[in-house]
């Protein structure tokens, strides 16, 4: 369960009102729905964007990954500068060797960390400060075949774990292990250079943890929660514990 939920719309990250990251393993979840905004609200975030932001928005096939990742771009630019004083049209962002996105201008008095995931109906922010974090939406009612992926995705003792679950609850158990997977892969900033078969995880204490035998697996913290009833998602930090406080945008 987060610690907290704040039902506060985007104008409650425009205005600079979203909760303080100074709490060890302080992590604020900012959700928003690519539905709920209007014309308007798509405008605004529109004229965040910078140039490359803006060709590749309009270089999607897709509309719908068009307006994710607009939605994702307008959520992430407010949002920090909930935190620091920057207009939100200024910041500017760099990749890591993997693809692990971070802020590269302007510098600013903290050390804000983000990563960003969206999916059909919902995009995903979480934000903290001095810690690297990693986070994963997925949309649950997209159907797929778990024996054919299980052997890109799960560990051996995963799958036989999920073939012991009642069918109706293997997608689901799927969709959990697939996203604790991502968010902690993203938290690394491994890319792909991780097989996920390799990123086991096991059900722990009425959440999940890291295979104890992976090294160095008790000093990362995971928490996973139902956003809404047809999305799950993950979040993964390499702290002592995470305090996770979320925002709903809408």
């Amino acid at each position: 369960m987060p610690d907290a939920v704040v039902d506060g719309g985007i104008e409650c990250a425009r205005a600079g009102n979203l909760p303080p990251l100074d709490a060890p393993g302080a992590v604020t979840l900012l959700l928003a729905g690519t539905e709920a905004l209007d014309a308007a609200g798509l405008e605004a975030f529109e004229r965040l964007l910078a140039p490359e932001e803006r060709q590749r928005w309009r270089g999607f096939a897709s509309s719908d990954a068009a307006l994710q990742f607009l939605v994702g771009r307008g959520v992430l630019r407010t949002s920090l500068s909930a935190y620091a004083e920057v207009a939100p049209d200024r910041w500017r962002f760099a990749f890591g060797a993997h693809g692990k996105p971070r802020v590269a201008a302007p510098r600013v008095g903290r050390p804000l960390r983000f990563n960003l995931s969206h999916t059909r109906g919902l995009v995903a922010l979480a934000i903290c400060d001095g810690f690297d974090v990693g986070i994963d939406v997925e949309d649950t009612s997209r159907p797929l075949e778990v024996a054919e992926l299980a052997p890109l995705t799960l560990s051996p003792r995963e799958w036989a774990a999920i073939e012991r679950l009642a069918p109706a609850e293997r997608s689901l158990r799927f969709y959990e292990l697939w996203t604790l997977k991502e968010a902690y892969v993203k938290a690394l900033g491994a890319g792909l250079s991780l097989a996920l078969p390799e990123a086991a995880f096991e059900p722990h204490g009425g959440s999940f943890r890291l295979a104890p035998a992976l090294e160095g697996a008790a000093a990362w913290t995971v928490w996973t929660t139902r956003p809404t009833d047809r999305h799950t998602l993950a979040v993964a930090a390499q702290v002592a514990s995470l305090a996770v406080t979320i925002v709903r945008l809408g």
